[in-house]
């Protein structure tokens, strides 16, 4: 027997529930009709429900939704005139579907519904892009100055970078890349995504070009607005990055776990698109400052890094200065942590500054700098560790940071 849920309107609610309560009773039993997905949801975590028929029209209906329905348990099942189950859903019916053939789904949903969740779990995602993640403990370790430096080195390579604010507490990539007039890009794409409309000329169109081959897809604005990204649309933006281009750079807020709420579970957690983006990097840059401290903080941080499953990890020492050496900074590190590379970044305050306050990268900034150079280096490393991308990265960083110098390294405030 198939307890069901129904949150469909009208004549169509009056024709289904009726047929299934008259002639297959003793295959289904509806066991409440809902008025809304607030109400649906609800009844999905009280349980016991084995499944959900969901009209596609209900108001509110997006991606969160139906993954909220499936942190519950149970089986969605859409109801409508679509030709491809949208939100996320696996299994749709037709409006004009006759009761025999609404049970007969549900017994097969019902029946497969965990083989067909590893299925989709193991689906590849969108395209062979690959994210690096930019993170690092708290206290303003420079996790965003080495994130934009990175993206625009990598393009100076000539790889097809996108630069990302993913940062949900204070977002600042594009004070930082001297983008003038703001826009919380990446809150309306989640909000795309959560209505299955975000492709890749949707994200393209949101994001702002800085170079011939970078682009910056701001953040969300005001740190208020965290809870308005759901877990469920912000994959589907991962997804829809990799598809986008061949190397995506995001900078991450510094906290990973959350408090749990007792009272709702299915509330927004504010890292959880750390947590997200550093399940889902390729590699991920721990930036940590040179300071007994910060490092202490990052030891702290490194059980809950395995337990998303973070292997290739580079931690990054940010303005080392004596007594401490790069060989000395590298051995405290891995003495403690494992990892795949340490690099050492030298301290160059005033440079740094001067970026900041000009909205200008290293690269221009301050090309021979050997703050700059170390980043080069990494990105050149990091360029070379992604399959099929940037063969000739070294020489085409040389021609265009000729090219740049030639230029006196300067180019105009965006806006």
């Amino acid at each position: 027997m198939i307890a069901l849920l129904i949150c469909v309107s009208g004549s169509d609610e009056v024709r289904i529930v009726h047929d299934l309560a008259t002639r297959y009773s003793d295959r289904v039993s509806v066991t409440r009709r809902c008025a809304d997905l607030a109400e649906t949801i609800a009844c999905a975590h009280a349980g016991p429900v084995d499944a959900v028929l969901l009209d596609l029209e209900t108001r509110g209906l997006d991606r969160g939704t139906v993954s909220d329905l499936q942190a519950a348990g149970v089986t969605v099942v859409g109801l409508g005139n679509a030709n491809e189950p949208p939100y996320g859903l696996r299994y749709l019916l037709k409006r004009e579907a006759t009761g025999e053939e609404i049970v007969a789904l549900l017994e097969t949903a019902c029946a497969d519904g965990e083989a067909r969740e590893e299925a989709a779990a193991s689906e590849p995602v969108g395209g062979d892009g690959k994210l690096l993640a930019v993170w690092g403990p708290e206290g303003g370790p420079g996790r965003s100055f080495f994130a934009a430096n990175l993206a625009y080195e990598t393009h100076l390579q000539r790889v097809d970078t996108l630069l990302v604010d993913a940062d949900t507490r204070a977002p600042c990539l594009a004070q930082l890349a001297g983008v003038v007039e703001e826009n919380a890009a990446l809150l309306t794409a989640c909000r795309l995504a959560a209505r299955d409309c975000l492709g890749g000329p949707e994200l393209t169109g949101l994001s702002e070009r800085l170079g011939e081959h970078l682009r910056l897809l701001p953040g969300i604005g005001l740190g208020s607005h965290w809870s308005e990204i759901r877990e469920a649309a912000y994959e589907q933006v991962l997804e829809c990055l990799r598809a986008c281009a061949s190397l995506s750079v995001l900078d991450i807020a510094a906290g990973i776990a959350d408090e749990a709420d007792d009272y709702d579970p299915l509330a927004p957690q504010r890292n959880a698109v750390t947590r997200q983006t550093l399940a889902a990097a390729d590699t991920v840059f721990a930036v940590v400052d040179a300071h007994p401290v910060s490092l202490t903080r990052l030891i702290r941080e490194t059980e809950l890094l395995a337990e998303l499953g973070v292997g290739n990890l580079h931690v990054v020492v940010n303005r080392l200065q004596p007594p401490l050496t790069p060989a000395q900074a590298e051995a405290m590190v891995r003495e403690r942590i494992e990892c795949r590379a340490v690099h050492a970044l030298p301290v160059d305050v005033q440079t740094a500054r001067r970026c900041a306050w000009d909205g200008a990268f290293l690269a221009e900034a301050a090309p021979r700098s050997a703050l700059r150079e170390r980043i080069r280096e990494i990105a050149s490393a990091a360029v070379a560790a992604q399959s099929g991308v940037g063969a000739d990265a070294q020489e085409n960083a040389a021609v265009v940071q000729n090219e740049t110098e030639g230029r006196g390294g300067r180019r105009r405030r965006r806006s």
